[in-house]
C-alpha cells in the first residue's frame, strides 16, 4: 500500500492545534519530532487515493488559518511525499513483549509467539485494550 506522508514544521506554540488538525483529518496518529529548539515537526499519513488531495488542501487551509487565532506557526512549512508501506504500520508491535504479573499470570499480546512459562495462567491482551495499557 502507498501512503501520503504529511510533514508540518511549526512552532511549539502551534503544536497542539496542528496535531489536532492532522488527527481530525484521519491521519491515524501523529509523530512529533523536535529537530532543534523552537522547531517541531509533526507527521501523519493518509492512504493514497482520490480523497487525499482534498484532505491535503483542507489541512493546508486550516494550518494557514492558525495565525488568525493568535498562534505563531513559523516556519509553517507543509511538505508531502508518497511512501511505500514497509511494515512501519505494524513496527510498534516490536515494543510490546510478554511479561509476568505476580506469581501466576502471564500477559501476552495476541501476536506473540514467545513460549509460555509452565504454571502460569496466560492472558492474551493487546496494548490499548484495557487498563490504560
Amino acid at each position: 500500500m502507498r501512503w501520503v506522508e504529511i510533514t508540518v514544521t511549526t512552532s511549539p506554540r502551534a503544536v497542539e492545534a496542528v496535531a489536532n488538525i492532522l488527527l481530525e483529518s484521519r491521519t491515524g496518529g501523529v509523530e512529533e519530532v523536535h529537530p532543534s529548539p523552537g522547531v517541531v515537526r509533526l507527521r501523519g499519513y493518509l492512504p493514497v487515493g482520490p480523497a487525499a488531495e482534498v484532505i491535503l488542501a483542507a489541512i493546508e487551509q486550516r494550518v494557514r488559518a492558525l495565525p488568525g487565532f493568535g498562534l505563531d506557526i513559523a516556519p509553517g512549512r507543509i511538505e508531502t511525499a508518497v511512501v511505500e508501506d514497509s511494515g512501519w504500520a505494524h513496527a510498534w508491535k516490536n515494543h510490546f513483549k510478554p511479561f509476568p504479573v505476580g506469581h501466576r499470570l502471564w500477559i501476552t499480546p495476541t501476536w506473540s509467539e514467545a513460549p509460555r512459562p509452565p504454571g502460569r495462567i496466560v492472558i492474551e491482551l493487546d496494548p490499548g485494550m484495557a487498563f490504560g495499557s
